[in-house]
């Protein structure tokens, strides 16, 4: 990956100095598609996810509900003694030998599906058209081909608002051969190309309208991001800084219409799961209390698939090399921990999956961290400079207040602040839109989405790829570093495999630990002081510019006072 991101960035730069040549936007998609059949086939790489896809979109064609049982229900479901609404999932499951393997694939099967109704009909398309005895593999090459036709869309999205600006063709490489575009959608399939056409295509239509003055191009681009929040709720944080473009070059009649227009659409493409959330709420309120659900905030490590081998491995060697890897999970609660193996955990209860995402689930984070470590009591990590009884001060009373534990209320102090410094960022965002020409604005809905991704908790590096078409528009290049720098991701799994227990300067750290604590630093921290440094650099240039611009005016007016 770090051979291919060179390679890629050395390519962008002879592009760039394309002027407008219709050969080179030629080879260039030629190639990018090239490269995605030649991936479309192959097995994922270190992801998993696609199989939840693949049960989703079967669940969801057979005309099920697939918001209201987790896979692990249906997977442990007894067929002569299960629930009656339960009864068709389970004979659909036992439909075939494939349609099983699929659902016990399934990662974080104790939690029900976090995946919005776009993106769910997407799953089902595939599913429909797939015959019904089809293997696994054809199974997850039809529902990857979706996955493809969807960034393929969101790549002439980009060379649409590349010619519609007028910038080189060039940058189309950015996108169309990023190393990270093609593992993360063409090998491992993940469902994000969805949203990222829907939000490219929504600033296409943007940008025209707003240079054409046009309220029917106007109402495409409202439809568009409400369906991009149908297929995944990110694009929502762009939509503060297209509004007040809006309101500024249409007025507030036009700007009500389409902020209506957005709302509507979203809240339709939501309806199928709010719905289901919204019935779940009223049973639960209801029901007798029921055992506490396990978090992921408590679980270190989710237990894998109960036939990770065959998920993982395509070769006898491999399974081997599998075999020998440790295969034990560590669970925390409130920094206790115990060891357990996958054939030993016991069966945790169902889980709401969206919920527990939003409220738990930490992976790979960089800011979020920081700030979660200082106020998380007993943290070990060497950033940590808040005293114990000064975070025990502050967090008590706020898990008391939550009825939660200690680690739930850090979580969610950290989620405050980090939101609070997104609204801080896209207020700012929002007043550059108000005062930008229509060629900056493209950029500044760049910054909103990278900015919010930053602020994240959970950092998976697909998740940069929601900003990733904009970069053209941005005017600090070294943001181009951020598709190689965060393939360092991918290292995790080594260290948790084989780096053991090493002492580094006096601190003990299993591979695990030395990745979040240490890793992710040498991920994120030497890019933003290239973004700080080439910030100053272009601020100095502008001063120095307007400074040369005053002087020669002033030279001016006195010449031609003397006159």
């Amino acid at each position: 990956m770090t051979l291919a991101f060179l390679l890629h960035f050395r390519a962008w730069k002879i592009a760039i100095e394309l002027k407008d040549n219709r050969s080179a936007v030629r080879w260039i998609v030629l190639f990018g598609l090239g490269y995605r059949l030649l991936l479309l086939p192959s097995h994922p790489i270190q992801e998993i996810d696609i199989y939840r896809y693949m049960w989703d979109g079967i669940v969801t064609a057979d005309g099920q509900n697939p918001y209201r049982f987790s896979p692990d229900d249906i997977l442990h479901a007894e067929a002569h003694d299960c629930a009656a609404d339960m009864e068709q999932l389970v004979r659909l499951r036992d439909s075939s030998d494939a349609v099983h393997t699929t659902l016990s694939r399934v990662h974080f099967s104790h939690l029900t599906t976090i995946y919005p109704p776009i993106s769910q009909a997407v799953f089902a398309i595939a599913a429909a058209i797939t015959p019904p005895r089809a293997y696994v593999e054809s199974r997850r090459f039809v529902t990857k081909m979706f996955i493809v036709l969807f960034d393929v869309w969101a790549m002439f999205g980009l060379l649409a608002l590349l010619q519609h600006f007028r910038k080189p063709p060039g940058w189309l490489i950015c996108y169309a051969w990023s190393p990270l575009v093609l593992k993360e959608f063409a090998n491992s399939g993940h469902l994000d190309s969805i949203a990222v056409a829907s939000t490219i295509w929504a600033v296409v239509f943007w940008s025209r309208a707003l240079r054409q003055n046009s309220a029917t191009l106007l109402s495409a681009a409202a439809v568009l991001p409400g369906l991009a929040v149908g297929a995944k709720l990110s694009p929502v944080v762009a939509v503060p800084v297209i509004a007040v473009s809006v309101l500024r070059h249409f007025g507030i009649r036009q700007f009500i219409v389409s902020g209506v227009l957005v709302c509507v659409v979203s809240a339709v493409s939501l309806g199928p799961m709010l719905a289901t959330r919204i019935e779940a709420a009223i049973v639960d309120s209801t029901a007798a209390p029921t055992p506490h659900v396990m978090s992921l905030s408590s679980v270190s490590d989710p237990p894998l698939p109960t036939d990770f081998k065959e998920v993982t491995s395509s070769t006898d060697t491999d399974v081997k090399l599998t075999e020998r890897l440790p295969r034990v999970l560590v669970y925390s609660d409130d920094r206790d921990s115990l060891s357990e193996s996958a054939a030993e955990q016991p069966r945790r209860a169902t889980g709401e999956g969206l919920s527990t995402f939003m409220s738990s689930w930490k992976m790979n984070d960089f800011f979020f961290l920081i700030v979660n470590e200082n106020v998380s009591p007993g943290s070990a990590a060497w950033f940590s400079v808040l005293p114990d009884d000064v975070k025990r001060r502050f967090i008590v009373p706020v898990a008391e207040w939550m009825n939660q534990s200690e680690a739930h209320a850090a979580f969610f102090v950290s989620r405050a602040v980090t939101a609070a410094i997104h609204m801080l960022i896209t207020t700012w965002l929002a007043a550059a839109a108000w005062r930008a020409d229509l060629r900056q604005l493209p950029g500044l809905v760049f910054l909103s989405l990278a900015w919010f991704w930053l602020l994240l908790p959970t950092l998976n590096p697909w998740y940069w790829i929601w900003a990733m078409p904009l970069l053209p528009f941005v005017r600090l290049r070294s943001w181009l570093l951020m598709s190689g720098c965060v393939t360092l991701y991918y290292s995790r799994f080594w260290l948790e495999n084989t780096w053991g227990t090493r002492v580094i300067p006096g601190i003990t750290y299993d591979g695990k630990t030395f990745f979040n604590f240490v890793v992710v630093w040498l991920e994120y921290v030497p890019l933003l002081i290239i973004i700080c440094l080439e910030y100053y650099k272009r601020s100095r240039r502008r001063s120095r510019s307007s400074s040369g611009k005053v002087r020669t005016c002033s030279r001016t007016t006195v010449s031609v006072a003397k006159r």
